[in-house]
């Protein structure tokens, strides 16, 4: 929470430590009993593999080795939980399954929590007074990813379901995705997150484009997608030149020309970013003893230059490889498993651009760094040894590919 002492900042919260030390362990044991092949985990995902053990490499320079170390440990965890997840017979309905669950609880709790236990889901805050909504999370910028994570799986679910022309049975289902959308964006609204609003509607649009378009248009959306990947890139290059940001539509987002301040703390963080650029001060170890302008403050709100922060160029380098890597996992499912490829492809864009702004790459508990990293090791079908690497590719076949004409689905599928 705001406020912490250096010290309790360094040792971290027991609590946490204590339950990600309960998940951790059990899945390492989990791994160890499976028939996983480490060998096409290493070969699929090299870049990702890469970048993980440069982070732990890096706590060989760190001021604060131990954290750090502790701080790669759980890390470690949404990699340990994404293996488990690929060792399932199908772990693409495996990770869906993941998704489902936390959605219809969290969602839901957090409505309850804002509405009828305000002294839970409601927190004001220390300096201004001001309330924010903040449900199941810690902070108002947590509920926001939260949001934003589930209401694009709720409407991809949705879309999905309606391209594929699903029967009426799945008419209970419809309704309580609909409600469980419109509760999202409720809380969305209240927490004031408007980042995660309008990436979240942009999102929506995405997918929805690429379900009802033809085939012609999808290949050619996804070259273009490949192009807006790269604008990306080119803008954080930006920021690091210019160290600051055009006001060109920064009111529709509710900020002013600063980015509520972002940019004065962009201005005081450049200098050290650029006097450590190439290896970085360590993973997990600049925010320790720093105070940049505000007091509690933990984050540099750019998820590009906390990595250049902590990893260096070089880590950047390896993550936005990852990316590429990512990105060209997910094209090829275009022709195999389209609806995954609306989904992996939108989340990816969304992960990129929420980071402009916020952080949550390569965090320890980040939700949206969680859910990239399953998705990231999800998207080859198997590892299991002997089974080659589309053994799983009937986990969706009940998908059938759009008609070009009609934009829907050739035949119905079962829910």
């Amino acid at each position: 929470m705001i406020g912490e002492s250096e010290t309790s900042v360094e040792a971290g919260s027991a609590v946490d430590r204590n339950f990600l030390t309960a998940l951790i362990i059990p899945g390492f044991l989990v791994l160890l009993k499976r028939n996983l092949s480490w060998e096409s985990v290493c070969k699929n995902n090299k870049w990702f593999v890469l970048l993980f053990l440069y982070m732990g490499i890096s706590i060989l320079w760190s001021d604060y080795p131990w954290v750090s170390f502790k701080r790669w440990i759980k890390v470690s965890g949404a990699v340990i939980m994404a293996l488990v997840l690929i060792t399932e017979l199908r772990p693409r309905e495996a990770l869906e399954a993941v998704l489902r669950r936390s959605t219809y609880v969290l969602i839901p709790f957090s409505f309850v929590l804002v509405k009828y236990f305000t002294g839970l889901g409601v927190y004001y805050n220390r300096w201004t007074g001001q309330s924010e909504w903040v449900g199941v999370t810690m902070q108002k910028n947590g509920l926001g990813r939260l949001c934003l994570v589930s209401g694009l799986f709720l409407f991809w679910v949705f879309t999905r379901r309606r391209a594929q022309g699903a029967p009426l049975k799945t008419k209970i289902a419809f309704k309580q995705e609909l409600i469980l959308l419109a509760v999202t964006f409720w809380l969305l609204h209240g927490c004031d997150s408007k980042t995660s609003m309008v990436i979240l509607i942009i999102g929506c649009m995405l997918v929805y484009s690429l379900f009802f378009s033809n085939e012609l248009a999808k290949l050619r959306l996804t070259r273009k997608v490949g192009g807006v990947i790269i604008g990306l890139v080119i803008i954080v290059g930006y920021f690091f030149t210019y160290q600051n940001l055009p006001s060109f539509g920064v009111s529709y987002l509710g900020r002013d020309a600063s980015f509520t301040g972002r940019t004065d703390i962009w201005n005081e963080l450049f200098p050290i970013a650029w006097q450590n650029a190439v290896l970085g001060l360590g993973y997990g170890s600049f925010w320790i003893d720093r105070v940049i302008l505000v007091p509690g403050l933990n984050e540099g709100h750019s998820g590009y230059l906390d990595v250049v922060l902590e990893v260096g160029v070089v880590g950047l380098l390896l993550l936005l490889f990852s990316f590429r890597d990512f990105y060209k996992k997910v094209c090829r499912e275009i022709k195999v498993d389209f609806p995954w490829f609306a989904f992996g492809l939108t989340y990816l864009l969304l992960f990129m651009s929420h980071n402009l702004t916020e952080t949550s790459f390569i965090r320890t508990t980040a939700h949206l760094w969680t859910v990239f990293v399953f998705l990231y090791f999800v998207y080859p079908l198997t590892y299991l040894k002997g089974s080659p690497m589309d053994a799983s590719n009937d986990a969706l076949t009940d998908f059938q590919p759009i008609d070009s004409g009609s934009g829907l689905a050739s035949s119905p599928v079962s829910a």
